[in-house]
């Protein structure tokens, strides 16, 4: 009999430890997956970047960086224009020539939605702000106060362009209409190909 409760006990007090973590709140075997906002909290839109990576970084760096924050890409195809490379994550896209960033894309609803007139409503995959605070879908009554008046453009119908560090570099904020209820639709950085 002695014998037999050598192995017992064991196995007794490992169900009383994991008994009396899950009952002060604490797991066994498991772990907690980061939120989505913690992941993509250090990132953010800007004229140059997107705080994590910068513009003219190399491709296989900043895809590295980009896919710790936000998982693997969803989509990687040849770009619009010629020479080259979209890297996609749902509504963001990071453009790349001659292998390093030129600029990225957040429209929402993805690079398919753009040119469109009706874009999914919803949040946006990933949710992104500018440094200013500002996301999709906000509308440009709510945009305006958190830029210079002097940023703000005509071009194509309304919009907010702050120029970055590198000639050539600004955050552009695309509304499409200069009518207060219009909301944001894009948001760009850096020097894309396909820019205003």
């Amino acid at each position: 009999m002695r014998s037999s409760l050598r192995f017992v006990e064991p196995i007794v007090g490992a169900l009383v430890l994991m008994n009396t973590l899950t009952a002060c709140g604490g797991t066994v075997g498991t772990t907690t997956p980061r939120s989505t906002t913690s992941m993509t909290a250090s990132i953010t839109l800007d004229a140059d970047g997107l705080g994590i990576v910068r513009v003219d970084e190399t491709q296989a760096g900043v895809v590295t960086t980009m896919t710790q924050s936000l998982g693997p890409p969803s989509d990687t195809t040849a770009g619009a224009c010629h020479g080259r490379t979209e890297v996609e994550w749902h509504d963001l896209s990071l453009e790349f020539s001659s292998g390093v960033l030129a600029g990225y894309r957040y429209p929402r609803g993805g690079l398919a939605a753009v040119g469109t007139l009706n874009r999914p409503g919803g949040p946006s995959n990933p949710s992104l702000k500018t440094a200013a605070g500002v996301t999709l879908g906000m509308t440009l009554a709510e945009v305006r106060p958190h830029y210079a008046p002097n940023e703000f453009s005509e071009e194509q119908g309304g919009s907010i362009s702050v120029p970055g560090a590198a000639t050539g570099d600004r955050l552009f904020l695309l509304f499409g209409r200069n009518v207060p209820s219009t909301p944001l639709v894009e948001v760009k950085g850096g020097e894309p190909c396909r820019d205003i």
